[in-house]
């Protein structure tokens, strides 16, 4: 009979990250993940300084540094040059999930791809069609759309969807982050150069805009930029920034299956990397202290402040973007609203 210690429901930077911290201990460990390769996800793929600390990632997995970041509005613009080193940076997802594998290939954690998850019972999950396999304690770390967080009974009311283009264009060579309150409401669109390719895309709350018309205002603002998406891969995907709790008994929720993501700035990947590592200390020692998910999870209370504020400040909004852009000249409000922001 299949039996494990902890079933873990996702193979993303958290379910990995929680997988390793668990993996160091003498515990059965499995990771199931839907897709047949570990990493392809749809993602801007852009870094901020704490998730660089915390992953301590080598230089080659970096696909482009930045040390300055321009933050515009219809009126105004500025280029930060940023005071901490290599503050920002892009990368790709796929060579993320090949490094996070490597760091665990000594330790002793099985791994099955191509297998999705039917069905969720008290103490076992059903894969692919009918087979069983039975856990002590289960982690959800399977994104937006968690079947863990469903068999909760937990909603999504907080729902955001992002879109962008992967254009094939050497223009664009610095980070851009632009806020368009016609457009984009309370969020931005952003410019996130890669290697091969460059990010351009934006977000926004499903509960104030369909992803059709989400989707027209980001063309729209293209073609306002003068940048065609023509020949550009076009792709989508949820965000949900409804945290509710992420632990439930013996079972447990990871990064988006959480709702841990911004629900202002988006960022996603820092918060499930810390929730997983949580996730297993919380497995291995449940009287243990959690400092970094306690803050994250304080970073998402001021982020969904914020959010609501921009929300609630209507014609309004559009002269506290361009506030923002003002401030910048200045070092200690910069320095401020740039750690506000990651």
């Amino acid at each position: 009979m299949n039996r494990f210690d902890v079933i873990i429901i996702g193979a993303g930077p958290g379910g990995l990250n929680c997988a390793k911290h668990l993996a160091r201990k003498a515990l059965k460990v499995l990771v199931v993940e839907k897709n047949t390769r570990i990493g392809p996800k749809v993602c801007a793929g852009g870094l901020l300084n704490h998730t660089l600390n915390y992953l301590a990632l080598p230089e080659s997995l970096i696909e482009k540094k930045f040390t300055a970041v321009t933050f515009a509005t219809p009126k105004k613009k500025r280029a930060l040059r940023l005071h901490l080193k290599n503050i920002l940076c892009t990368v790709n997802r796929e060579t993320l999930a090949r490094w996070q594998l490597e760091q665990m290939a000594r330790h002793r954690i099985d791994i099955r791809t191509g297998t999705r998850v039917v069905g969720i019972e008290k103490d076992h999950i059903i894969v692919n069609r009918s087979e069983k396999i039975y856990f002590r304690c289960l982690v959800g770390a399977d994104g937006s759309n968690s079947i863990t967080r469903r068999y909760l009974g937990l909603g999504r009311t907080r729902l955001g969807m992002g879109l962008q283009y992967l254009l094939s264009s050497a223009r664009h060579r610095d980070i851009e982050i632009h806020f368009d309150a016609n457009l984009f409401s309370t969020g931005y669109a952003w410019i996130f150069p890669h290697k091969a390719y460059v990010s351009i895309g934006t977000g926004g709350d499903l509960n104030r805009i369909r992803p059709k018309q989400l989707k027209k205002n980001l063309d729209t603002w293209l073609a306002q930029k003068k940048i065609s998406p023509a020949k550009g891969f076009f792709q989508a995907f949820p965000i949900n920034c409804d945290f509710r709790g992420w632990w439930f008994n013996n079972i447990f929720l990871i990064g988006d299956a959480a709702g841990l993501a911004s629900e202002f700035s988006g960022e996603g990947i820092y918060q499930a990397l810390v929730s997983g590592e949580a996730v297993a200390g919380a497995i291995l020692n449940p009287a243990g202290r959690l400092v970094k998910l306690q803050k994250v999870i304080s970073r998402h209370r001021r982020h969904r402040m914020l959010s609501l504020l921009l929300q609630k400040s209507g014609n309004q909004r559009k002269r506290l973007f361009d506030l923002f852009i003002v401030s910048l000249r200045y070092r200690k409000l910069s320095n401020a609203g740039m750690k506000f922001f990651a």
